[in-house]
């Protein structure tokens, strides 16, 4: 798909939806590509009088001129631009695919490579609302990060719920720095960077914080990071990566759809093998990532009571099952699957006791 992106954009004609009037040079940061998936996409975008310079972080760039509406070219694909004063987005579209490109206006936040140091040895910490797309409602989500060295980070997801820890996640990833018109932008990677990670700009920079900018869901994401003088608890931490910077496959858009091996009362049966019980009836759902090595974490949580109203349930039992589902790795999975996939699962709580689960 990339390879068909660059001979694409290499041989383009497309237009702006509004004539520039002065000369102009804003720059574009990637957001996303496929929106209906969020993938990650690392390049950048300059507007420039009535051209637009597409470029990613090997420098490699492609000229844009301007043209109206959908066309055609040679070779079948079909192209539409849309240009706005803070979001460009970019549809082709051909008989065999479908794809679309979108670009956000950077902040004008300025910054040297020298006070971006600062930040080296040190921990921070913020709250998220989810991680790698997966819903959430009761959890509360803490990532940290520790600027091991200039090439490296330990990224831990703290899980609470009711001030008490259920669960910890941590990972190395190697980081990259991109300084572009004095705009400083990061970029967390497996392996070796390529074209399906995020940049993330850095947009605030003081003493004991600092702010990241980046756009996935269709928005902008802005995470401040606050100066964590200790290290955050661990308690039944996992070893666990997401395969991509993406919005995991959904368990049903496999055939057959991605299951418990071993069938839903064997799995039932050792979820709550020696679980805590809890008051009331209703019901517990437990979102999760499996990554493409069959491997559990990234988690949500949702609580309800009979009439599907939120509801609270013991954190005990709570960290039971999130510990118990983390382990479990006979998943049905496609022989040579690429993709993480979002699963859950959904307990009854009768009288105070897990009786059911699905689906």
């Amino acid at each position: 798909m990339i390879k068909t992106l660059v001979l694409f954009l290499s041989c383009l004609s497309i237009t702006f939806s509004q004539a520039q009037t002065k000369t102009e040079n804003d720059l574009y940061v990637a957001g996303y590509r496929n929106e209906d998936f969020n993938t990650a996409y690392l390049a950048f975008s300059k507007k420039k009088n009535d051209s637009l310079y597409f470029f990613s972080n090997d420098e490699s760039r492609y000229s844009a001129l301007p043209s109206h509406s959908f066309e055609k070219d040679t070779l079948g694909i079909k192209t539409k631009l849309i240009v706005t004063d803070n979001k460009i987005s970019l549809y082709y579209t051909s008989d065999e695919y479908k794809q679309d490109y979108h670009y956000f206006k950077v902040e004008n936040s300025e910054f040297t490579i020298d006070q971006v140091r600062e930040i080296k040895g040190k921990r921070y910490t913020t709250e998220l609302d989810k991680v790698a797309m997966i819903p959430n409602r009761d959890l509360k989500i803490q990532r940290e990060i520790y600027f091991l060295d200039s090439l490296n980070v330990e990224i831990t997801y703290t899980y609470t719920l009711n001030n008490t820890i259920l669960f910890t996640e941590k990972e190395i990833k190697n980081i990259a720095f991109q300084l572009v018109d004095n705009k400083v932008f990061f970029s967390f990677y497996d392996g070796e960077l390529n074209l399906n990670n995020r940049w993330y700009q850095l947009t605030n920079l003081q003493k004991d914080k600092f702010s990241f900018v980046h756009y996935a869901e269709t928005k902008k994401n802005v995470d401040v990071y606050t100066l964590n003088s200790a290290k955050n608890q661990e308690i039944n931490s996992s070893n666990f990566k997401m395969c991509w910077d993406r919005r995991p496959y959904e368990y049903y858009n496999y055939e057959p759809d991605i299951k418990y091996t071993n069938g839903n009362n064997a799995l039932l049966k050792r979820l709550i093998k020696d679980a805590p019980t809890t008051k009331g009836n209703g019901f517990i759902t437990i979102h999760f990532a499996i990554n493409c090595e069959g491997k559990v974490g990234r988690f949500g949580l949702e609580q309800m009571d009979t009439n599907y109203q939120s509801a609270s349930y013991n954190p005990d039992l709570i960290k039971h099952l999130i510990q118990e589902i983390s382990k479990i790795t006979e998943w049905n999975l496609p022989e040579k699957i690429q993709t993480d996939t979002h699963r859950f699962l959904m307990f009854k709580v009768t009288n105070g006791k897990i009786t059911e689960v699905w689906p």
